[in-house]
């Protein structure tokens, strides 16, 4: 089926079929939670891609939808990351898509058009353009190499996160006999109560993917933006954490199905 090129000039960036939409949705639910308000599109390695900053410049997220088993068909590469305003509406465009529609983008300098296609006859079942940035650079972290990570069981990582998120406020990373350990700090139960007790998580892992790198590593983090990892389980088929003293706290994902990837630079708090 041959998707029409519209307006002269204008490239098709990528092509995704019926198959995909649901994968889609679901990552750019994640992207709305980092940030509801603007994201980035960019190619790497053959794959479509997203990436966010929080509003509080905490998480850098990077999200990748893989195409396997050729879902969808991309041409002309972004060489630049492209931002995107108002993000979300995309992800509710995509909520009409069904069984008998395709989607397609195309980019041209400085507009973003997204056609839905009935699939049966071509017709267009809505077409709508935005307006991006293409010289807006995003923020990368440098390469980070001596790191310990962890592989989590995400079952058991989703009822710590849970617990600790009703009865702290901020919780503790650290490595200690190569066990990874999450420490929380209680929340204030009244306003009488002037000490916190510390509220002790340990994780059944024993030994870090490489067990001959032993750091010490003890990084704070606060639960608002712990949020969209939760979430980020939910759909993950494996997930690890990477630590290294005063850098990011890197969390990856692979998506369920290997439907996708995801990455995410959460900044630890200054001190404690």
């Amino acid at each position: 089926m041959t998707i029409p090129l519209g307006e002269k000039g204008r490239h098709k960036m990528f092509r995704l079929e019926t198959s995909k939409i649901k994968e889609l949705n679901e990552i750019l639910k994640l992207v709305n939670i980092v940030n509801p308000y603007e994201a980035y599109i960019f190619t790497d390695s053959g794959r479509v891609c997203f990436a966010a900053i929080d509003p509080s410049h905490v998480i850098l997220s990077y999200f990748y939808l893989n195409n396997a088993n050729n879902h969808y068909k991309l041409e002309n590469k972004l060489k630049k990351k492209i931002l995107i305003p108002n993000f979300k509406t995309i992800s509710d465009i995509l909520k009409i898509c069904k069984g008998d529609s395709f989607l397609s983008m195309e980019y041209n300098r400085d507009k973003l058009t997204i056609t839905i296609f009935q699939e049966d006859n071509n017709t267009i079942l809505l077409k709508s353009c935005f307006g991006v940035e293409s010289d807006s650079e995003l923020y990368e972290f440098p390469k980070i190499g001596n790191m310990i990570q962890f592989n989590l069981d995400i079952p058991n990582f989703k009822k710590i996160l849970n617990l600790q998120s009703i009865l702290c406020e901020d919780f503790k990373l650290k490595t200690e006999n190569n066990n990874l350990v999450l420490v929380g700090e209680r929340k204030k139960l009244s306003n009488l109560e002037e000490t916190k007790s510390p509220l002790h998580f340990v994780t059944s892992l024993k030994n870090p993917i490489d067990a001959n790198k032993k750091l010490n590593v003890n990084v704070f983090l606060n639960f608002d933006f712990m949020e969209v990892v939760k979430k980020t389980l939910d759909i993950s088929e494996t997930c690890s954490i990477s630590l290294n003293k005063n850098l990011p706290v890197i969390f990856e994902f692979v998506l369920k199905n290997n439907q996708g990837h995801v990455k995410y630079f959460i900044s630890p708090k200054v001190s404690k």
